[in-house]
């Protein structure tokens, strides 16, 4: 039996498109959320970018970004979803549109990057280029499944997702340790390194290590 699906405005309460302009950068304000921070269906703020009170009233006057939103882009890429937390006070830089979900907006963040939906949303040219742009009417008209317990399933696929997240970084920092060790014991040198408590650590090939104070 076939999956019973709805379309994406059929499931939100507004889908807002972006300002078409180019925000007024700054060092500090009010962060702006760029298409480069949206990836893999997270929210990469580890490099925000900025943009002043003035501009952010501007760029959200039709709707300002809340809790459980979600952003998708447009265009360079299309197709990439987040979920904005609670408590950032954010505003869409460019080629980005803001989905407000009625319900089950963990489900909805996951449907939009289910390969059903991303065919849908890749199958979409608007503009007949190298570059593709996904418009706001496809956009709406996008077939999502309905699922009983849509709010069980978001909660496993954010379950697993921490899971990995936090093997990926236990992994990293493994990876870390291992390269800078085998650099050590690569070594023949007498390697000298400075520590905070202003030791020195002495490491030796083939030797315990000693430490002496500076």
């Amino acid at each position: 039996m076939a999956t019973k699906t709805s379309s994406l405005e059929q499931r939100c309460e507004l889908i807002v498109d972006c300002p078409h302009s180019t925000p007024e950068w700054t060092d500090e304000g009010v962060i702006v959320l760029r298409s480069q921070n949206i990836k893999n269906g997270c929210l990469d703020l580890a490099s925000p970018s900025y943009t002043t009170e003035e501009h952010f009233v501007e760029r959200t006057r039709r709707a300002a970004p809340r809790g459980g939103d979600l952003v998708i882009t447009r265009e360079a890429p299309m197709g990439e979803v987040c979920q904005i937390p609670e408590g950032l006070r954010c505003c869409l830089g460019q080629r980005q549109v803001l989905i407000r979900p009625k319900s089950n907006s963990g489900y909805l963040l996951y449907a939009i990057q289910s390969p059903y939906v991303q065919k849908q949303i890749q199958g979409h040219d608007a503009t007949g280029s190298t570059v593709s742009n996904l418009c706001i009417p496809d956009l709406k008209a996008l077939r999502i499944p309905e699922l009983l317990n849509e709010a069980g399933v978001a909660k496993v696929l954010a379950t697993l997702d921490a899971k990995i997240d936090f093997v990926t970084r236990k992994s990293y920092r493994f990876k870390s340790v291992l390269d800078f060790s085998q650099k050590i014991t690569a070594s023949n040198n007498l390697t000298t390194l400075t520590v905070a408590n202003e030791n020195t650590m002495n490491v030796e090939t083939g030797a315990a290590v000693t430490f002496s104070k500076v």
